[in-house]
């Protein structure tokens, strides 16, 4: 069984580092505006529409904000999924829409 050092740190700490790794790409940060924005779940379909993006490539950033539990994902009439922000992150949440609010419109970058 391999030893992870994730539990050296702080969950507070643990946690911003995933909140770091989700926004070091620019469609994640698009996803997770989106959806802070909504407080409720948004569809895929409606997250194509809105990302200019290959269903593909929303689909796997989608699945790496899933697997850092950042997000939740719950299956509509076996034809698509509906996307949500997971609310056990709560605060960290909180602290990273205000960042992301903070820099909207910055740089020339509507995010």
């Amino acid at each position: 069984m391999a030893f992870s050092k994730a539990s050296l740190f702080p969950d507070d700490v643990y946690l911003l580092s995933l909140i770091c790794m989700a926004c070091s790409h620019p469609a994640r940060i698009i996803i997770l505006q989106r959806l802070l924005e909504t407080k409720d779940y948004v569809g895929y379909n409606d997250l194509t529409a809105d990302i200019e993006l290959s269903p593909s490539t929303i689909s796997q950033h989608l699945a790496k904000l899933r697997q850092m539990d950042l997000i939740t994902s719950r299956a509509v009439n076996n034809l698509t999924t509906e996307h949500r922000m997971n609310r056990r992150n709560s605060v960290m949440l909180n602290t990273l829409a205000a960042v992301l609010a903070s820099h909207k419109g910055r740089h020339g970058i509507e995010l």
